[in-house]
């Protein structure tokens, strides 16, 4: 079958007079790719996640601790008779099945005094509540069967706030120059760096304005810290902006409900957010101040030179950035229109690169990834559904129709700030190559974009061509169906599906000019910088083996059987570390 699959889109290739399908070269005049050329601007700054960075809270990141002493190190949790009356008089404990509850009434509020001899981890907080109810009442795994807003709100209730030795909130420090990871560094460098460029003459010596929207986060509170650290590391101006879900219904409620921004613990809790303002009070204080004067939200973005999204949920990203209505908020219309004239860079990582896909091509919306493991993409297909909870198991948390592991998209997208495709993150150390084929097809997609972890995807529009380049640890495949084949096969047993295409890959390092003609591919200097790595997806590893083969070669993994196999379009450009390749054929199927 997949042979078969090969030979047809190879003889589809050879048939097809479209221009579009033409890879063709450029030579490659950069020495060292790990700094940009002077003024060479990009919009968006896309990186794949995994960014390690040296912070208080990951001192293994670090070269060097001392800057970062006395910072925040965890999040900790204390057993007490009030978090116990908190909890249980919450609507979300309430609404438990009764045999939960009893089985959580077991323990009194005296024996619930004796678990609060100190402040835990959240793992210690959990596995010390699982033991004492087993013990008392014979349940197990008491916290894996609560709701979702029941279980957050268990440990929101029993987090405890951390004080420093002035009697100031206990924040994470972050120091990126003492990061251990070069690559890394150099990401968020390029970010700067972009934002830089966007400063006007009589303001070059100054240093530009970073804004951060942690909406990617559950409690978009707590990782506040980080990303303000990391950026006032590398001596900037930054803003933590607390937009979310729950912000813009405030905005919208504000018309019917003048007091609405006092009460955004009501707002919060229904999206499973409790216990804040004992937690973070400033942060929460900042966020009623903007939530009353929504204007100044917009005067940091419109000065902003750079705006940065952490990793999370895209989900929430998105809502973050739309109205009630599912209509694009003021801050993201500010935030288009400011990029698209180039006043601004957009930066993200993980979920933050994820939401940025969206528009349309060739009347075809680009959808959204939220969700999902490859094997089930062939083997299952993908859903246009919301994405079950992070929390979804086998027991709880899952919806009928979409399983933990099912590859779900919205297919509406995004911001729409990125128009090539689809965009994937976390990419070859999780084998994700599945996935964004299997929903490119799936949405009548001609290109998905997968990025590495700690490696960023760089790109700008100029007219009708958009220039990529790829900077970090390793690189960004490429999964190309304007030319594909695809078929199903149903029998009493279950569906065979395949699939074939071409693939590209983009090693660190690479430049790439899209327009009608097709890709215009720079590699790399042969002597250009490499980072040390060692994991790498089964799809990479099998190329790297092969780099330069003109022989078929294949693999099995998580029941998915791949074929690949160059032809006269295929190019290789081959390192001591990566294999780079344009138009290498591909069959994949699950039976």
């Amino acid at each position: 079958m997949l042979d078969q699959i090969l030979d047809h889109l190879a003889r589809r290739i050879h048939r097809s007079k479209d221009a579009i399908l033409t890879v063709f070269f450029i030579p490659f005049f950069l020495i060292s790719y790990s700094v940009l050329a002077e003024n060479e601007q990009y919009e968006l700054v896309l990186a794949g996640g995994a960014l390690k960075t040296c912070s208080s809270m990951t001192k293994k990141q670090c070269e060097n601790d001392v800057n970062i002493v006395g910072g925040k190190q965890q999040l900790l949790f204390q057993f007490s008779p009030e978090a116990r009356a908190l909890w249980i008089n919450t609507p979300q404990f309430s609404q438990l099945p009764e045999e939960i509850k009893q089985a959580f009434y077991a323990i009194d509020t005296n024996e619930y005094s004796k678990l609060a001899e100190s402040t835990i981890s959240r793992g210690e907080f959990l596995d010390a509540l699982d033991a004492v109810i087993e013990s008392k009442s014979g349940l197990k795994d008491f916290t894996r069967l609560l709701s979702d807003p029941a279980y957050y709100a268990l440990v929101d209730f029993h987090e405890v706030q951390q004080i420093d030795s002035k009697g100031a909130r206990l924040q994470e420090k972050v120091s990126v120059p003492d990061n251990t990871n070069a690559a890394s560094v150099d990401v968020y460098n390029a970010f700067v760096d972009q934002a830089r460029l966007r400063l006007s003459a009589s303001n070059k010596d100054k240093a530009p304005n970073i804004v951060v929207i942690t909406a990617s986060s559950r409690d978009h509170f707590e990782s506040a810290d980080f990303y303000e650290g990391v950026f006032e590391s590398l001596n900037v101006n930054v803003q933590w902006l607390p937009l979310s879900a729950a912000w813009q219904e405030a905005q919208y409620l504000r018309e019917f409900d003048s007091d609405i921004c006092s009460r955004m613990v009501d707002l919060h809790s229904k999206r499973s957010l409790f216990n804040r303002k004992a937690v973070y009070p400033d942060r929460v204080a900042f966020e009623k101040t903007l939530c009353e004067n929504p204007s100044k939200v917009i005067d940091a973005l419109t000065h902003a030179q750079g705006v940065f999204f952490n990793g999370g949920d895209q989900s929430k990203t998105l809502a973050a950035l739309l109205t009630p209505q599912g209509l694009p908020s003021e801050a993201l219309m500010v935030i288009r229109k400011n990029m698209q004239n180039g006043q601004l860079v957009v930066g993200g990582t993980s979920a933050g690169t994820a939401v940025q896909a969206g528009g349309a091509v060739n009347n075809n919306p680009i959808p959204m990834l939220t969700n999902g493991i490859p094997s089930a993409a062939i083997k299952r297909g993908v859903f246009a559904y919301s994405a079950p909870s992070v929390r979804c198991s086998e027991t709880s948390g899952c919806s009928e129709t979409v399983r933990s592991d099912d590859v779900t998209y919205r297919a509406e997208g995004g911001t729409g700030l990125f128009r090539q495709g689809l965009l994937d993150t976390h990419f070859s150390e999780r084998n994700r190559e599945v996935r964004l084929i299997m929903t490119a097809l799936a949405a009548q997609q001609n290109f998905g974009f997968g990025v590495d972890e700690t490696t960023a995807l760089m790109v700008r529009q100029e007219g009708e061509s958009t220039h990529f380049k790829v900077i970090g640890e390793r690189g960004v495949f490429v999964a190309d169906l304007r030319t594909h084949d695809y078929r199903q096969v149903n029998t009493h047993s279950g569906n065979t599906r395949s699939v074939g295409g071409l693939a590209h890959f983009w090693p660190t390092g690479t430049k790439v000019i899209l327009n009608r003609k097709g890709f215009a591919v720079s590699w790399p200097a042969n002597d250009a910088k490499a980072y040390a790595y060692t994991d790498e997806s089964q799809w990479r590893a099998a190329v790297r083996a092969n780099c330069q083969a003109d022989k078929p070669f294949s693999w099995q993994h998580d029941n998915v059987t791949y074929l690949l196999q160059a032809n006269t379009a295929t190019q290789f450009s081959q390192s001591p570390m990566q294999c780079g390749y344009a138009n290498l054929p591909f069959a994949i199927s699950h039976k």
